[in-house]
């Protein structure tokens, strides 16, 4: 399948990833007084004219967008969390880059379904 046809179901972890990104990039500015955050999770379900290549386009500005924010940010900068208090910017890293291992991992073991093929190791 080329990154033009229209996206596999299998491309909903691409944009629940998105949706994450946006999501944390929400609720960090939100915090700061920069954006309203109203919970949506709209952005996370793929529409029938969503393509590959469409996906990929939205997670890389969204990562790009999280990126430039929280570069005007040191690491230990602490923002309210409604479940856990405080969390830092470091802790928000950590939590994107396990929110990245899952929905990867949940896309490989798709592939592995569908094609049957399993990694090297």
């Amino acid at each position: 399948m080329s990154s033009e046809d229209t996206a596999p179901p299998a491309t909903s972890d691409l944009s629940a990833s998105t949706g994450s990104e946006r999501d944390v990039l929400d609720r960090f500015q939100s915090v700061l007084g920069q954006r309203s955050y109203d919970g949506s999770d709209d952005d996370w379900q793929v529409l029938d004219d969503d393509t590959v290549a469409g996906l990929i386009a939205e997670y890389e500005h969204a990562c790009t967008q999280s990126r430039d924010i929280a570069a005007g940010y040191d690491l230990d900068h602490a923002v309210p969390h409604a479940y856990l208090g405080q969390v830092s910017l470091r802790w928000i890293y950590v939590h994107m880059i396990e929110e990245t291992a899952r929905h990867t991992g949940h896309a490989d073991i798709l592939r592995e379904q569908t094609d049957g093929s399993t990694g090297a190791y």
